[in-house]
């Protein structure tokens, strides 16, 4: 199988994700090259079981679709780290400080992430259908009326 080729500084456009900007992380990348290169036939792979009709359309499918879905199992990976390591520390005056202690919000934000994700995944996969039925209609004329990501003319007629 074919994977779709993602621009690696995308993601981390996206996510913000460069040294001088992760202070907290001793100005190192949160994530690796080699971590997003994993998630990508993760990704492809989970979006072909929920919609089997884009296994041979891949490469047709908007590098933003794949983007989404790589981003949710970044941050997903990054609440089993959050998780394996949370501790709390303090002494005895406080309550303590907690290191490592944002599973909770790498989880929402990866399930956000998830959901517009496979919505795009779904309206991706009815426009491969559509197109294959009628052909594809691309125009930014004005007898052109935009519906959700499908795109039909405003005064079409059968006969």
């Amino acid at each position: 199988m074919t994977y779709p080729k993602i621009d690696i500084d995308q993601v981390r456009d996206f996510l913000q994700d460069y040294p001088a900007l992760n202070i907290l992380k001793d100005n190192l990348e949160q994530f690796s090259d080699e971590l997003i290169e994993t998630v990508i036939p993760m990704v492809v792979n989970e979006a072909i079981t929920l919609k089997p009709s884009i296994s041979t359309a891949v490469d047709r499918i908007p590098p933003v679709v794949w983007i989404y879905g790589i981003i949710s199992k970044l941050l997903q990976s990054e609440s089993f780290v959050q998780i394996r390591n949370q501790i709390t520390v303090g002494d005895n005056n406080n309550a303590g400080t907690s290191i490592f202690g944002k599973q909770n919000e790498y989880l929402q934000i990866a399930n956000m992430f998830q959901t517009h994700f496979e919505k795009m995944i779904d309206m991706a996969a009815k426009k491969l259908w559509y197109d294959g039925l009628w052909g594809s209609v691309d125009s930014n004329s004005s007898d052109v009326e935009y519906r959700g990501y499908l795109v039909f003319p405003t005064d079409w007629r059968l006969f």
